[in-house]
């Protein structure tokens, strides 16, 4: 019975953490653009092929005056071998 209280308790943590979550994924992109994501990076030192070029079509989220790495950008950046530091900083871009 515990267990049970417990796992609907996740559960209703896990749907209301979704629920904050899209409104941010789903955000206009700002100002920043794709190109802006490769250019920061061919400036750092990275090769852009077609794994970093589609990992920057993940829009930049704004929140009111700034923008922050779109993470499903920074999560591909990092699996084509970009570090983290300078993933999170172009996709803040993108």
């Amino acid at each position: 019975m515990k267990l049970r209280k417990v796992r609907t308790g996740l559960l209703g943590l896990t749907v209301v953490a979704a629920a904050g979550a899209v409104p941010l994924l789903a955000a206009a992109p700002a100002s920043a653009t794709s190109p802006d994501c490769r250019a920061y990076l061919v400036r750092v030192g990275y090769d852009v092929g077609p794994k970093v070029t589609a990992a920057c079509e993940n829009a930049a989220i704004e929140v009111p005056g700034k923008n922050h790495p779109n993470p499903f950008c920074v999560d591909a950046l990092v699996r084509a071998g970009v570090r983290n530091g300078h993933a999170a900083e172009a996709c803040s871009r993108a």
